[in-house]
């Protein structure tokens, strides 16, 4: 009796360490093959949100539609040399009018953000959005 109880608690044993094993399988192959891209999926959709706002800020800015502005940046021309050929515009104004259009869109989390967070992320606004006005857009093929 004793050695059939034995028996039954090593089968159970086993059977258990087998199912850790699986698991722990599963759990490395999702992890390895990065099927679990639901925050790169989510961070790319904000990115996306950012760019469309910063094209519909600039070409407000110069006084341009959307799909002017487009073809103006296919045609090889940055943001900087748009602003600097329209009358009464200029670069550095076209940054601050981007750079607020960014600062006034609701950010995940913003509202927890201490003082030096904030600082962070407003340096990392401002370099984004200047790099965005130098940008040549001809060689990817959209704005």
């Amino acid at each position: 009796m004793a050695q059939m109880a034995r028996r039954t608690r090593q089968k159970v044993a086993a059977a258990a360490a087998v199912a850790l094993l699986l698991g722990g399988g599963a759990i490395a192959a999702v992890s390895a093959t990065g099927q679990n891209n639901g925050a790169r999926a989510g961070a790319r959709a904000t990115v996306a949100r950012a760019h469309a706002r910063d094209l519909a800020t600039a070409a407000s800015y110069l006084g341009v539609s959307s799909d002017q502005l487009a073809q103006e940046l296919r045609s090889g021309k940055t943001l900087a040399e748009l602003a600097a050929a329209t009358p009464g515009k200029s670069r550095a104004a076209m940054v601050a009018a981007l750079v607020a259009a960014a600062q006034r869109a609701p950010a995940a989390g913003s509202a927890r953000l201490d003082a030096e967070r904030l600082a962070r992320r407003e340096k990392r606004v401002q370099r984004r959005v200047t790099r965005l006005v130098q940008r040549r857009f001809a060689a990817a093929g959209h704005p």
